[in-house]
């Protein structure tokens, strides 16, 4: 099955951006700092919780070979992914809040960078 001409593929490849592109923004901040108490929204909640479900399905599904079904699972992240994108402020002045989130969206990155150099598809 090839991806890169599908829509959906590149809808994701263009979420792996945004997000990326949040993470270049604000390399210098701490991207492993996390604090569970600080999941205020609805949206990093649910967010929160599908990363770690992702992480659980990553090591499953990798180490069977599975790599479609793999695919499948980070394709129904993208809604997830907008709807926080779109309704949460990364950048906010409470730097607890700024940094938990990052952390979210650099989680993210991590267990999609496992899977597939993505670099190839900027």
């Amino acid at each position: 099955m090839i991806y890169y001409n599908n829509k959906i593929f590149n809808i994701f490849i263009n979420v792996y951006k945004r997000i990326n592109n949040f993470l270049i923004k604000n390399k210098n901040d701490n991207l492993f700092f996390f604090n569970i108490n600080f999941l205020i929204e609805k949206e990093e909640i649910v967010l929160y919780k599908y990363i770690l479900f992702l992480k659980k399905k990553y090591k499953v599904f990798f180490l069977n070979h599975n790599y479609v079904k793999l695919m499948k699972y980070f394709f129904v992240s993208i809604k997830k992914i907008n709807i926080f994108l779109n309704n949460i402020k990364i950048n906010v002045d409470n730097n607890n809040f700024k940094l938990n989130r990052l952390y979210l969206l650099n989680k993210l990155c991590c267990i999609f960078n496992k899977f597939c150099d993505f670099s190839f598809f900027y």
